[in-house]
């Protein structure tokens, strides 16, 4: 049943309204509450009018003078109406409408283009976007006996404001010592002040921005640095960076500082207690370790959705989470820096200062250094050879080099280089060069300490840069079917091969072991890194970030 803003029922075929389904569960809950004297906290956050836009034929019906786009646009609307004062109507029935505060607002600017039915009323930009149009919406506030009906301001506010303002009129502090973006909004609503003390920051995967109360910096893909005054030119038609280049510096300054502290908050940093005991004993039926793939550190400008100076702030974050954390040890999966030799004395530190043992093992950027410095690489990561193991708690962990034949591992024209590239000219196609391959000795390296294990009772994970599967010839070793094969009588004991090069990350299973790639931590201004916990017969990688969480059984012998 259905009923209209005067409680009176209504018919009508009304199917297809989120709306409706989203407020069937939000009304009982602040009835249960209400009756049961509890404070509460509801978010009700509808999909009108996000795309996908469908309205119920009863809500398209009201509206026969338009196209089927706006006729569902203007239906959802409609519906949203509805149940936003079904909201109103059920606080009234349960006594509580003049002590519970109200907040809507949009998430963001409209989607589509100039003739979609979303108006910006003018403004720069649309949905996406960092200027006025994609990031700048009414908002509304009920708030019996404190916000006064009818009234309205200009002072800039965002979501972020909920947080504390929320916690002030409950007579809460934020948790400590988290850092918090967001103001107490009370003072502002009672009309105490009339400028924004601490600035909003915004960001998205090709542009930055920092509001202030008058001013915007404004910083897009090609890292150019605008300013707009928002008071007199709202509509952002004129740049006046060049006449404020003190006050441009001064809001980039405060620009970088938020976007590396939402990088921190990102890699978890500021919401984990500290754990007794970081990188001691991790439990004696319990083994857990820390992956990060590709940081890639450069000290360049960005390049894409590629953040290469960020890297630096991504990897600190997450290194402060993962000494919160019990683990075994941590493992680096290749591509510690893009270039430039100096660029290990930048990050090195920060990968040191893990509490629990840190592995390094090779990538191809890595390699992106003079040819007179590559041999050194190994030993300039702190790893005493290009492949290696480790034992811990019954298992044993086997870093491979995937770099081994490759054309950017060894300096032009030497043997090792000469030997690589006739090798890739004998595939067919050619593969890229950035691939490499592991060499048969390797390979037979690899085999012997599988066996090994095997017969010391010890599961096996295999670290490597490279995939071999999913099947990729973008990202693969270049002699990954020999390596599967070489691997393929080992199922019983191989668990998982683990590897980085492709940022976008992926996951396969053949034979019972678990093939993943782990996201890179450089791509976007986000985080990627990972916990693995192995514990009984599960094996539950948690990502974090960008890094998709997985859990994954491990088969018995």
């Amino acid at each position: 049943r259905y009923w209209d803003e005067r409680g009176e029922e209504v018919g009508g075929d009304l199917r297809g309204d989120n709306s409706r389904v989203i407020m069937d569960r939000a009304a009982p809950f602040i009835e249960s509450a209400a009756k049961a004297g509890d404070p509460f906290f509801a978010i009700v956050w509808f999909h009108t009018p996000h795309l996908p836009v469908v309205a119920g034929p009863g809500y398209t019906a009201l509206y026969p003078g338009v196209d089927d786009y706006h006729k569902h646009y203007y239906g959802c609307i409609t519906a949203m109406d509805e149940q936003v004062g079904r909201l109103r109507r059920t606080l009234r029935r349960a006594g509580v409408a003049d002590d519970t505060m109200v907040w809507f607002c949009s998430d963001n600017g409209p989607e589509g283009g100039a003739s979609a039915p979303g108006k910006t009323g003018g403004f720069r930009g649309r949905k996406r976007s960092l200027y006025e149009g994609g990031v700048r919406v009414p908002g509304l506030l009920v708030w019996p006996g404190k916000a006064k009906p009818g009234t309205s301001t200009d002072f800039p506010a965002s979501t972020l404001d909920y947080l504390p303002t929320i916690l002030g009129a409950a007579g809460m502090e934020p948790p400590a010592p988290r850092p918090t973006d967001g103001i107490d909004l009370r003072p502002a609503i009672g009309g105490e002040v009339e400028e924004r003390a601490k600035g909003l920051g915004f960001q998205t995967r090709s542009a930055a921005a920092y509001v202030t109360q008058r001013h915007k910096l404004y910083v897009g893909k090609n890292q150019k640095a605008e300013l707009y005054d928002l008071i007199d030119d709202p509509y952002e038609k004129r740049d006046v960076a060049a006449d404020h280049p003190e006050l441009v510096d001064r809001l980039t300054d405060k620009l970088e500082a938020w976007v590396v502290s939402c990088a921190k908050s990102d890699a978890g940093a500021d919401y984990v207690a500290q754990a007794e005991g970081a990188g001691a004993d991790a439990g004696a039926g319990t083994l857990r370790f820390g992956a990060i793939a590709d940081c890639q550190f450069a000290n360049i400008p960005p390049r894409g959705s590629r953040h290469y100076r960020l890297a630096k702030e991504k990897l600190a974050g997450a290194v402060e989470f993962l000494n919160t954390q019990p683990l075994d040890f941590t493992i680096h999966l290749g591509d510690f820096i893009e270039r430039d030799w100096d660029s290990f004395d930048v990050v090195g530190p920060i990968f040191r200062s893990l509490r629990a043992p840190g592995y390094h093992l090779l990538g191809n950027h890595d390699y992106s250094v003079d040819d007179t410095l590559k041999a050194k690489v190994p030993e300039r990561l702190g790893m005493g050879a290009r492949y290696y193991d480790f034992a811990v708690k019954g298992w044993r962990f086997i870093v491979l080099d995937g770099n081994e034949i490759s054309t950017y591992a060894h300096p032009e024209g030497s043997p090792a280089h000469r030997t690589a590239v006739a090798y890739r000219a004998r595939i067919e196609p050619p593969p890229p060069t950035y691939n490499g391959a592991m060499g048969a000795g390797q390979i037979a390296w690899m085999k012997a300490k599988i066996g090994a294990a095997r017969e010391a009772g010890e599961r096996v994970i295999l670290f490597n840069h490279f995939p071999v599967l999913p099947r990729s010839p973008a990202h693969n070793l270049w002699n990954d079917a020999e390596v599967l094969e070489a691997m393929k009588p080992h199922a019983g004991t191989v668990v998982a091969w683990i590897n980085g090069h492709n940022h976008s990350g992926a996951y396969a299973e053949r034979d019972g072991v678990h093939f993943i790639t782990l996201h890179g931590m450089l791509d976007t201004k986000s985080n990627a890194y990972a916990v693995v916990e192995i514990r009984g017969q599960s094996l539950h990688l948690r990502g974090f970030g960008r890094q998709p969480s997985l859990e994954l059984a491990i088969p018995k012998r």
